[in-house]
């Protein structure tokens, strides 16, 4: 037989766990901007390296730009414009598919050993959202 204190930490638990779980839902359906997530970087070589990202929700938006930004140091300057940083690219408006991709060359925008932090990034209606971030060291 349970006592009554057991009782009611339980039911404490089962409530409190009811209310995050709740909560979570009405954030995701509250969130009306654009989804982004950075992928792994590919093709790692000592010429260069490609970034890579995927918008994973847009909500019906239109993208004014998307691309990445990248930094030598943790946390990449995160800019109310992205394609105002200064190791950034943006790749336009119009992406061609969910997952977009950017080839950097070791020695224009890029340099051997260095590790690097990159996030993609989304702009539409001017609020940017960005990826998480990864790290990546070319060859």
């Amino acid at each position: 037989m349970i006592n009554k204190n057991t009782l009611k930490i339980i039911i404490l638990a089962i409530v409190i766990l009811s209310i995050l779980s709740c909560q979570k839902e009405v954030e995701e359906l509250a969130r009306p901007f654009v989804t982004v997530r950075t992928l792994p970087a590919t093709n790692v070589s000592t010429t260069g390296v490609t970034f890579n990202g995927e918008i994973l929700k847009l909500n019906g938006q239109n993208i004014i730009d998307y691309g990445f930004i990248w930094s030598n140091s943790f946390r990449p300057l995160i800019l109310e414009t992205p394609s105002l940083a200064i190791n950034s690219i943006s790749l336009g408006n119009n992406p061609p598919e969910n997952i977009f991709s950017v080839i950097l060359t070791i020695g224009q925008q890029l340099n051997r050993s260095q590790v690097y932090f990159v996030r993609a990034y989304v702009t539409i209606d001017g609020l940017s959202t960005y990826g998480n971030e990864i790290s990546v060291r070319p060859r």
